[in-house]
């Protein structure tokens, strides 16, 4: 798997402190930072819940589809969201329904959804219980797994294990904005 190395220089670390400081002083220190601060412990701990409750029933056989694809996966926080029961998510990739989203873009089939529930379910279950990295891999190559990217599923591995990172288009924006190449280049 190639990786790509980013050298951050020292003009971009001080960048990144000032950065830092000023985020910590206009918003975490805020009512808004606590909420959300706050936001981020509940989700925590009911992605925790939600995923323990799965795993019972995947070690009991029983149907999980349901489970993962609405109260796994990160929706955004819409009246549609809380009138189905969904999850709502601090990092929503989500906004209405994922299996209509996901049919009508031609990426999954009605019949196709218990395993693609269970193919979530084994590369999360895998990758925080069992270490084993190789399942990012079987996950990508099956065809299961079409459509669903580094932003639906981080967010989960992160309220599981805060050694995986949230990596979705604000994420990548803001280490793309905070180690652009030094003009000199």
């Amino acid at each position: 798997m190639k990786t790509n190395m980013v050298r951050i220089t020292q003009k971009q670390k001080e960048k990144i402190k000032g950065f830092s400081e000023e985020f910590r002083q206009k918003y975490l220190e805020t009512e808004q930072g606590r909420k959300h601060i706050e936001m981020y412990i509940n989700e925590t701990k009911e992605v925790k819940e939600v995923f323990e409750r799965i795993r019972k029933k995947y070690q009991k056989k029983e149907k999980i589809t349901n489970d993962v694809l609405y109260h796994l996966l990160p929706y955004l926080n819409t009246r549609f969201t809380r009138k189905k029961g969904y999850r709502a998510s601090t990092w929503p990739a989500i906004i209405k329904d994922v299996r209509k989203w996901f049919e009508a873009a031609g990426w999954q089939k009605r019949e196709n959804w218990d395993r693609v529930a269970k193919e979530i379910y084994l590369l999360i279950e895998n990758l925080i219980f069992n270490k084993k990295v190789e399942a990012i891999k079987n996950f990508i190559r099956s065809e299961y797994s079409k459509g669903f990217q580094a932003g639906m599923i981080s967010p989960i591995l992160y309220c599981l294990d805060q050694n995986y990172l949230v990596i979705n288009n604000k994420t990548v924006d803001t280490i793309n904005f905070i180690t652009e190449p030094p003009p000199d280049r």
